[in-house]
């Protein structure tokens, strides 16, 4: 092994270990990348999956409430009083929610996106 990939691979570890968090990074001797799967860490989500159903109904309350907001608003004001920005941060808004809105429901159900 020359030199530069010596250093790669020092680069490659050490922008491993500002990815994860400290808790998880374990430091072998040689403070180089993990040789056998052994000193591999088990992956642990940031969100536990047993509150994807909880998530899941959380999320397309906030999105459907967002989206009939932005419906009602759309179809009670007219071309006169319309204000894009407002528009804009509504529709946004909603779809952010709905998005994570099904995302939860996928995961909810098994579906692993």
């Amino acid at each position: 092994m020359n030199k530069g990939d010596s250093l790669t691979r020092h680069i490659f570890f050490m922008v491993g270990k500002l990815l994860t968090f400290k808790s998880q990074v374990e430091l072998t001797e040689k403070n180089s990348a993990p040789d056998t799967m052994a000193d591999l860490i088990p992956f642990t989500p940031m969100i536990a999956p047993a509150s994807f159903g909880m998530l899941a109904c959380l999320t397309l309350v906030i999105g459907f409430l967002a989206t009939a907001s932005f419906f009602v608003y759309e179809t009670t004001s007219n071309k006169y009083t319309r204000d894009f920005k407002k528009e804009i941060t509504s529709a946004t808004f909603a779809a952010f929610f709905d998005g994570l809105a099904v995302l939860f429901v996928f995961l909810a159900c098994g579906l692993f996106v």
